[in-house]
């Protein structure tokens, strides 16, 4: 069984170049490997692009607060499953302090 390294410190990055597959869910190691050797990414969001997209075409701001559950290999459910609640308490708190200092400015 693999596990994924238990989650860092709280890296907020905004204002980024986001990259969209147009063929779908990437989740083959190669096309891991691919977008690691050509952009430098360090992940693979998955889902985000829609919505990034949708609030583009609408002129609405999006804030999205992901964190990593799994690698997305053969292991992901049980990584799934190890990390969820961990991860969810990450993006909960992550969520808390930005609707913090906004109420706050």
């Amino acid at each position: 069984m693999s596990s994924i390294d238990p989650p860092g410190p709280c890296i907020v990055l905004r204002h980024r170049r986001s990259h969209a597959g147009l063929r779908g869910v990437l989740v083959t190691q190669a096309d891991k490997l691919r977008l690691r050797e050509a952009f430098g990414a360090q992940c693979v969001d998955m889902e985000s692009a829609a919505y990034a997209q949708v609030c583009y075409a609408n002129d609405t701001p999006l804030t999205i607060i992901k964190t990593v559950t799994d690698q997305c290999d053969e292991n992901g459910f049980e990584n799934f499953e190890k990390n969820v609640a961990h991860c969810s308490t990450i993006s909960a708190t992550t969520l808390l302090g930005l609707i913090g200092r906004e109420h706050a400015a």
